[in-house]
């Protein structure tokens, strides 16, 4: 059994390699040949037209209220939910169960999203700060429990031991001290929410709407014509079989040697066995019927047919994004951004280009020289396009700008201002300080300005990150008591 899951994950690692080496090319030095960029260029010289031109548009902060969180654990936690629906006023409560977690006066945000299996779900959850705990009340999406009135009232999770939970019963919730309430985004932001808009349909998603978690072989079904046209290539071009080879380093030798060949012998045996092209030409139909497939068979969809049609391969394929999973998750969005960039679906392109910044990939363009990376900005810097207040727009948290609006992860953006020109990111910086000290702005959009800033010190030497503390040190003076009490600025977390 170890071998074999050793194999698979060899398996697995040797596949990501070869995929890689396919990814990361051009002589100009970009993960995108100049031909391709120009065609992307076009399109985002119309669209920054565009935005140029469209009327201002309204926009709403996303939904916030101020809450008290509690917990309580094992003997107590059954009768205290008896209490809670019973709505007891939360200083009663607190007297009455005084071994209870209480953190008073968070900030708590709703979201609307579907989970792994495509379930409308609702969450409510707490701006974690350095010192906070993560609080979140997950439930089966609930048009009523979304939007009926909270001040005053209790919003509970009661977790009850079984073979899985086996700490005992536990309570969680949150005391509502005020409504949710969203607020007009102020007109000098409005321009920046726009502008990711109008580059980024907010009405469509990186992958399509039947994108789902697939967790079977492709022969888990034997009669599968994706299954009979893989197994096809394997036979032809005498895949090694390595399960029954006890020398594993053997057994990886010999598969990453055979994968290094693979497209090669892949493009010998369609020149001369006109099966190929059959059985390939089935396999694809029955992939878009729903067959299952792997990114194998799109290596092959790839390279023999037009690149719309491994996209469309691709958007239908959902990787988790789970730490264990991450390299995986970021893998996924490389070869969606090159693939669509090859079909010129710049929607998907710009998604998944943005979801992949930040991170860090060794790149071999030249055989004979490795070059490290850790933003890929350059790519979106050769379009022309205002890449500060792309990220910016994309880090405020607005509501009604449509279902797909496009968001970052607050380090992501960071990572980019800190890589790229120190005069762009002063100027970034001196917009944050004066988003997080704007009265006029929502608290909650403040919040994600100051962990942008956050993060952005953090990335810098000692010098300039001490100084760019003393100015959020001012900055932060200026939010709410109930927000700054719970800040340590220069310290994003702790062990």
């Amino acid at each position: 059994m170890k071998q074999i899951i050793f194999l698979a994950t060899m398996l697995f690692s040797i596949a990501c390699n070869a995929q890689y080496a396919g990814i990361l090319i051009g002589d100009n030095a970009l993960i995108y040949p100049d031909s391709t960029l120009n065609r992307l260029k076009r399109v985002s010289d119309s669209l920054t037209l565009k935005c140029k031109t469209e009327p201002p548009k309204a926009y709403k902060s996303k939904a916030q209220a101020k809450a008290h969180f509690i917990q309580i654990g094992k003997s107590r936690s059954k009768e205290a939910l008896l209490d809670i629906e019973a709505n007891i006023p939360f200083e009663d409560f607190v007297k009455k169960y005084k071994t209870a977690n209480v953190d008073r006066d968070v900030l708590v945000v709703k979201s609307r999203y579907k989970d792994d299996d495509g379930q409308s779900m609702v969450d409510f959850s707490n701006v974690q700060f350095v010192n906070d705990g993560e609080y979140i009340l997950t439930f089966e999406d609930d048009q009523v429990l979304y939007d009926k009135p909270k001040k005053g009232k209790w919003l509970f999770k009661f977790i009850e031991a079984d073979k899985y939970w086996d700490s005992g019963d536990s309570l969680m919730a949150f005391y509502f001290t005020g409504e949710f309430e969203t607020a007009a985004l102020p007109a000098k932001y409005t321009a920046l929410a726009q502008y990711v808009d109008c580059l980024i349909d907010p009405s469509s998603d990186m992958l399509s709407e039947n994108a789902h978690v697939s967790y079977e072989d492709i022969c888990t079904d034997p009669s599968s014509r994706v299954c009979r046209f893989i197994e096809y290539v394997h036979a032809a071009n005498q895949k090694p079989d390595v399960i029954n080879i006890d020398d594993w380093i053997k057994a990886a030798v010999l598969l990453r040697e055979w994968e290094s060949k693979r497209m090669e012998k892949a493009d010998e045996l369609k020149r001369r066995d006109p099966k190929f092209n059959v059985l390939m030409d089935e396999a694809l139909k029955a992939a878009k019927a729903g067959a299952v497939t792997d990114d194998e068979f799109h290596n092959y969809i790839e390279r023999y047919y037009p690149p719309a049609e491994a996209l469309a391969l691709k958007r239908n394929k959902k990787v988790l994004h789970r730490l264990l999973l991450r390299g995986e998750y970021i893998q996924h969005a490389i070869h969606l951004a090159r693939l669509s960039a090859k079909a010129l679906n710049w929607n998907v392109f710009i998604r998944a280009h943005i979801a992949f910044l930040g991170e860090e990939f060794v790149d071999s363009h030249d055989k004979d020289q490795l070059i490290t990376r850790y933003d890929y900005s350059k790519e979106l810097e050769a379009l022309d396009l205002n890449l500060p207040d792309l990220l910016l727009g994309s880090c405020l948290a607005v509501e009604g700008a449509g279902p797909y609006h496009h968001s970052i992860d607050v380090w992501r953006a960071a990572a980019v201002f800190v890589s790229g020109k120190s005069s762009v990111r002063k100027e970034v910086e001196q917009k944050l300080l004066d988003m997080i000290s704007d009265k006029e702005l929502d608290d909650y959009n403040r919040s994600q300005m100051y962990f942008v800033y956050e993060h952005i010190s953090e990335r810098l030497v000692s010098e300039v990150s001490t100084k760019n503390d003393d100015r959020l040190a001012v900055a932060v003076g200026t939010l709410p008591t109930y927000l700054k009490k719970r800040i340590e600025v220069g310290v994003l977390w702790k062990d």
